[in-house]
């Protein structure tokens, strides 16, 4: 898997910035010409789809989509307005040919029905945070997204049942079901610094504890490290190079 290598030069030398601008325009080069290999190799060619316009719409709207919640009816629409010619069945087999060749995958919303559980509201994570970059220029600059991505792709390596949890004021990020029962709440935040945020992410973590019974839960953070009880509920905040070092 190609991955994005960052520099930064705190120089003012005209030569270092010009090599730091050379890299970068050949890293960006190199992975718009694996996200060419993957539109009309690895999908295209391998299922036979001859709409590579409306395809490559897709595969642009699910990357800058990543860490969001995706929607087919929305991305059919858009492709309608520009008057780009494809059923809306066509567009959910892209999203499982997407899943397939490993380009992004998908997160559903927690429902205690099967049905409603495959059917309902999902998420879309990006497995390479390389190609979102190249493809979606300022996905890096999102550091909240990105590292909430990282998290996810770290999860999903160790966990096969994961879900997003949301009820009708709030959201947590990822809930862990492991042998049918819900063990782990997890929220992910880069930066912990405004009271409105940290708010946020304690009140949807909380929810999530106590609609599950757990007695804890974790808030993922860049490099905020603390130790909280909320309404029953302890809360320890991890960097997030910690916790997956424990995760190893």
């Amino acid at each position: 898997m190609i991955k994005t290598m960052y520099f930064r030069l705190n120089t003012k030398n005209q030569k270092d910035k010009a090599v730091f601008c050379n890299i970068r325009c050949y890293t960006n080069q190199t992975l718009q010409e694996y996200f060419n290999v993957l539109l009309y190799k690895d999908l295209a060619e391998r299922y036979k789809i001859t709409n590579t316009v409306a395809l490559k719409f897709f595969l642009k709207r699910i990357i800058a989509s990543s860490t969001k919640q995706i929607s087919i009816n929305k991305i059919y629409n858009e492709l309608k307005s520009a008057g780009i010619k494809i059923g809306k069945n066509s567009l959910y087999e892209f999203l499982d040919y997407v899943q397939n060749i490993y380009l992004a995958l998908t997160l559903h919303r927690y429902d205690k029905s099967l049905v409603n559980k495959e059917l309902g509201e999902k998420k879309i994570y990006s497995i390479d945070i390389g190609l979102n970059n190249a493809i979606e220029f300022k996905f890096s600059d999102n550091r909240g997204k990105a590292l909430e991505n990282a998290v996810f792709l770290e999860l999903k390596r160790n966990h096969s049942e994961l879900f997003y949890y949301r009820d009708l004021t709030s959201e947590c990020d990822f809930i862990v079901n492991e042998k049918n029962k819900i063990r782990k709440a997890i929220q992910v935040t880069y930066d912990m610094s405004e009271d409105a945020t940290k708010k946020r992410e304690i009140k949807g973590l909380v929810s999530a504890c106590k609609n599950f019974d757990l007695t804890s839960g974790l808030i993922i953070t860049y490099d905020n490290e603390d130790e909280i009880v909320q309404d029953g509920v302890t809360i320890s905040f991890v960097p997030f190079y910690k916790w997956v070092l424990e995760s190893i």
